[in-house]
C-alpha cells in the first residue's frame, strides 16, 4: 500500500488521480456546521445538498447519530469520487457552539476504521484531508502525521492477519503545503 502526500485538497484532485473515496468527518449526527468553515466549503463543492443526502442516509440507516469514529457511506455529489466516507468525530453540535475536534486516539482509530469500511466495499484509493478540525484542534501536521501512521498501521495488521488490505494508494492531501 502506498501511502502519499499530495499537494491539493481531495476536492481538487485530477481525473488520473480519481479516487473510489474521500475521507470526511463532521458531527455524529450527520448535520452540517452552518458557521464558516470545512463544512461549509464540502457543501459548496459537494453541489449543496449535502445535508439533505446525509438526512437520507441517517433515515434509510434508521438511525439519529453515528458513534463516535463510526463511518458512513454517502452519495458522492458532485464531487469526483465513487462516495464521501463520513466519520463521526465529533459530538452533535445544535446551538451555536462548535464541538471540540477530536483528540490523537479517536483520529488515530478513525483513519483505520474508515480504511476497514472502505477495504470492504473494494475501494483500491482513498483520499484524506487533514481530519479533525475545530475547536481545540491538534497541529495540522499532526493530524497529517496520525493519518500516515495510521495508514502503515493498518497496512502492518492487515499482514500481520494474512489478509490483504484492498486499499493500494492513500493520498493525504495538504493544500497548505
Amino acid at each position: 500500500m502506498d501511502v502519499s502526500i499530495v499537494r491539493t485538497s481531495p476536492f481538487d484532485l485530477p481525473s488520473k488521480r480519481r479516487v473510489g473515496a474521500i475521507a470526511y468527518d463532521g458531527a455524529v449526527d450527520m448535520r452540517l456546521w452552518r458557521g464558516p468553515g470545512p463544512d461549509r466549503d464540502v457543501d459548496e463543492l459537494y453541489g449543496g445538498d449535502l445535508q439533505s443526502f446525509l438526512d437520507q442516509e441517517r433515515e434509510k440507516l434508521g438511525i439519529e447519530r453515528l458513534g463516535l469514529g463510526e463511518v458512513v457511506r454517502v452519495h458522492r455529489g458532485h464531487l469526483h469520487c465513487d462516495f464521501l466516507a463520513w466519520i463521526g468525530t465529533r459530538e452533535p453540535e445544535p446551538g451555536t457552539t462548535q464541538s471540540p475536534a477530536p483528540g490523537r486516539d479517536l483520529l488515530r482509530q478513525a483513519v483505520l476504521d474508515t480504511l476497514s469500511f472502505v477495504a470492504e466495499r473494494s475501494v483500491q484509493r482513498i483520499a484524506f484531508p487533514a481530519l479533525g478540525e475545530g475547536p481545540q484542534q491538534l497541529d495540522r501536521a499532526d493530524r497529517l502525521e496520525i493519518i500516515i501512521r495510521a495508514a502503515h498501521d493498518y497496512e502492518a495488521e492487515c499482514f500481520k492477519s494474512g489478509r490483504p488490505p484492498v486499499v493500494e494508494e492513500v493520498l493525504v492531501c495538504e493544500p497548505l503545503g
